[in-house]
This record gives structure tokens, C-alpha cells and sequence, in this order.
């Protein structure tokens, strides 16, 4: 049963724990999207929209071991809401390019309802097929407004991988080789008359 939760929001349910809520404000999104025309279509489109973006926040979130809260559909977008609790860096850049990763899988849904091998066209009627088509432009356009690197957009986030995986790759490598070191000091301490056999045999080096 739908019921009022914070201040101007109404619970419509749950996903997975997390209280989807919409905000009174979300009706001006829907028409801001529909360009203030009657479009229910496009109404529904920008409500599906929001959601799969946070349901791609709250996935990984949830993958990171956050404890998601809620999915919030306002008029400017939506919001995932979680305790992120001993999450670094690395996972919140990760949370945050979830949302994006879910808008390119909706993208690629609706390429192949429009263009994939079965024609569906017909069955969509020009109307189906032209609030698709919009919806694909505004998919589009909502996610490259997202990748910019300001607050308190997603790409302020996601931007942060790229040196991050680095980071983490050069740590990876380096502890690879102070444990070949290491395993190398062992044996040579344990068998020292093995630490060096010429040719036919193991060398240890410095």
C-alpha cells in the first residue's frame, strides 16, 4: 500500500529492502521530459528511467556490502540512499558508475526492441516507437550530464577510477614482488648452500 514516508514523499514500494519512494516534485520531472506535452508514455519513461539508474547504484552498492535504504524519484532525478558503513574510495567511485552501467543496459534494451532481430515495430504502433526513440536520445543525454566531473552529479565519483585502479594495480604489483623476495630470503636461509649452484642449478639474486 502506497503511504507517506519523509515530507513529500510516497512509498511505492520496496526493492530488494530499499523503500521506493517519489517525491510530489517527480510530476514536474515527468513533464520537464515529456517537453510539457500529454505524453503518458513519456511520463512512464522518465520514471523508468530514474529508477534502473538508482537500482544501478543500490546493485553495487549492495555488492559492496551498504546497506541501501531507499531509491528516491524526484523532479531534478533520483537519489540512492545508503550507509555506505567501511566502503573506501575505490567502492564508491564503483557505486557511483553503477547507475551509468545501468543506463547503458537499458539502452541496449530498447536498441533491441526497436532494431533487433524481431521486428516489433508493428505491435509498438508509431506512438510506441517514437516514445522509444525519445526515450533512447534522453537516456542518452541524462547519462553524459551525469559523467561530468562536478558535485553533486555521478561523474564526480566515477572519474575518481581510472587513478584509483592504478593506484590499486601498482600496490597489487609491488606486494607480488616483496613476496617473491620474501620467498626467495626463506629458501635461501633455509638451504643456504643452495643460494647459488652455477648453471645446472637454482640461483638466488640480489
Amino acid at each position: 500500500m502506497s503511504r507517506m514516508d519523509r515530507p513529500g514523499y510516497l512509498v511505492l514500494g520496496r526493492w530488494k529492502g530499499a523503500a521506493i519512494r517519489v517525491h510530489l516534485s517527480a510530476p514536474l520531472g515527468a513533464l520537464l521530459f515529456s517537453g510539457f506535452d500529454y505524453r503518458p508514455l513519456q511520463w512512464l519513461g522518465f520514471l523508468v528511467l530514474i529508477l534502473a539508474h538508482e537500482i544501478g547504484h543500490a546493485t553495487v552498492a549492495r555488492w559492496a556490502g551498504a546497506q541501501v535504504v531507499s531509491l528516491d524519484v524526484h523532479a531534478i532525478g533520483g537519489r540512492c540512499v545508503y550507509y555506505d558503513g567501511f566502503a573506501g574510495a575505490l567502492a564508491r567511485a564503483f557505486i557511483a558508475s553503477g547507475g551509468i552501467a545501468a543506463q547503458v543496459g537499458l539502452w541496449l534494451l530498447t536498441l533491441l526492441v526497436l532494431d533487433g532481430p524481431v521486428d516489433l515495430r508493428p505491435t509498438l504502433g508509431e506512438t510506441g516507437v517514437k516514445a522509444l526513440q525519445d526515450f533512447t536520445v534522453t537516456n542518452f543525454l541524462v547519462a553524459a550530464l551525469n559523467l561530468l566531473p562536478l558535485e553533486p552529479l555521478d561523474g564526480a565519483e566515477i572519474w575518481k577510477l581510472p587513478p584509483l585502479l592504478a593506484q590499486r594495480a601498482r600496490s597489487l604489483v609491488r606486494r607480488s614482488l616483496l613476496k617473491r623476495r620474501a620467498s626467495a630470503l626463506e629458501r635461501a636461509i633455509r638451504d643456504p648452500e643452495q643460494e647459488d649452484q652455477g648453471e645446472d642449478g637454482p640461483r638466488l639474486l640480489h
